[in-house]
């Protein structure tokens, strides 16, 4: 099949073989109907590209989809397809699941095998990005979910970054059993009334089920250092590709648009010493979470400031990525386009936490609206019989009209 990564010099680039999450669905039955759209090479929270154009949102046209797993998102949740595969690094499943309305689980880093993922970008033995992605499904439900990662995960004999990871089934806890934790607030960065009223009126619902709910973030995570660190940690596996002369040009033209955002960072020059800086600053906020959540069986939070926008332009287009300066509205606030989008879900890929994305609500406008729930490392498959608990009692799926 034709596998263009959106990247215009890919454009008739045809494979020779199926990456392990491909091949492990169609050994397990599962009939591959298309391709779905995706932003240039998965780096943007909305899905369009110089390829096959622009993907909108099966709930308003007018508006975005989300990224980078836009297309399948929209697929999904207009009824062309009841599953498709995302790739998260920053929100790329979570994002687009909340802005269309379905389900999707971003697992534990190197829970599912990235093995034959973005072909034709670089040596497939030459891994350069190995932590904070994930891959993982998308669906109409968590019983589909939950059908779909234990066929996808696991070692393959490609990946050695995958471990083995007990996924047999867990006794369920009662409802009162329940420990949640709760957030709204990352960093003093807003979320839209619309986001703030559906979330507690999902909380009020988990506690009339007598679930134990408390507001709180986790002790020791400062979400600014969280937002940073993801930033250079992507900067450092994925831009220490580019030519040196290409970053030379990057760190110091793009000053200005750096300081837009925590989220957006560059390491010049790019070291070793520099880099195992980062792996140790990350793995004390990855243990951090991690005690957090040894207290508090799931911690549940907004996948994004507010609902899908209008269609949003980029202002510039530098080595591939798309450069936004107009803001993201969220009721009286204007937010950069980045922290909008990527605030709520960048710190549990900067820790590599699995996180399952719910619908739980509609905007006054009818937009869909998720929130994420986050659990313990390696534990996806409890964390899924969790999540299918909480969107039982709680949960508010709806299809788009007219599909």
């Amino acid at each position: 099949m034709r596998i263009t990564n959106a990247f215009p010099p890919l454009a008739d680039q045809v494979t020779d073989f199926d990456a392990t999450v491909v091949k492990r669905l169609k050994d397990a039955g599962a009939i591959i109907l298309g391709i779905t759209n995706m932003p240039v090479m998965a780096m943007d929270v909305q899905t369009s590209n110089p390829i096959y154009g622009r993907t909108n949102n099966p709930w308003d046209v007018t508006r975005t989809a989300g990224g980078s797993t836009g297309g399948g998102a929209a697929a999904v949740a207009s009824g062309m397809s009841p599953l498709t595969i995302g790739s998260d690094l920053g929100g790329s499943i979570r994002i687009p699941s909340a802005f269309c309305g379905i389900y999707g689980i971003k697992p534990t880093e190197n829970f599912v095998s990235g093995y034959g993922i973005f072909p034709g970008l670089g040596d497939v033995n030459r891994r350069t990005v190995r932590a904070m992605a994930s891959l993982g499904p998308m669906a109409r439900s968590i019983e589909d979910l939950k059908l779909c990662l234990p066929i996808i995960a696991g070692p393959d004999g490609y990946d050695a970054m995958v471990p083995a990871v007990d996924m047999s089934p867990k006794p369920k806890p009662a409802y009162k059993e329940l420990r949640i934790a709760w957030s709204d607030n990352f960093g003093d960065v807003p979320v839209s009334n619309d986001t703030r009223k559906v979330m507690r009126q999902f909380i009020k619902k988990l506690a009339d089920k007598g679930c134990t709910v408390k507001q709180i973030n986790p002790a020791n995570f400062d979400f600014p250092q969280v937002w940073e660190t993801w930033g250079k940690m992507v900067d450092l596996q994925i831009n220490v590709n580019l030519p040196s002369s290409a970053r030379f040009f990057m760190y110091t033209m793009g000053g200005m648009e750096r300081r837009r955002s925590p989220l957006l960072q560059m390491v010049y020059p790019a070291t070793y010493d520099k880099f195992i800086e980062e792996c140790s600053r990350r793995e004390i906020m990855i243990a951090h979470l991690e005690q957090f959540l040894m207290e508090w069986d799931v911690f549940i939070c907004p996948v994004a400031a507010r609902s899908a926008y209008k269609h949003l332009e980029p202002d510039d287009v530098i080595f591939g990525y798309n450069i936004y300066h107009t803001p993201i509205p969220v009721d009286d606030h204007q937010l950069n386009y980045w922290m909008a989008n990527s605030a709520y879900t960048a710190p549990f890929n900067t820790t590599g936490h699995p996180s399952v994305t719910i619908p739980a609500g509609y905007s006054e406008d009818g937009m869909p609206i998720g929130l994420q729930i986050v659990g313990r490392r390696w534990h996806d498959m409890e964390l899924l019989d969790v999540a299918e608990m909480i969107d039982a009692a709680a949960g508010d799926y709806r299809e788009p009209a007219g599909y």
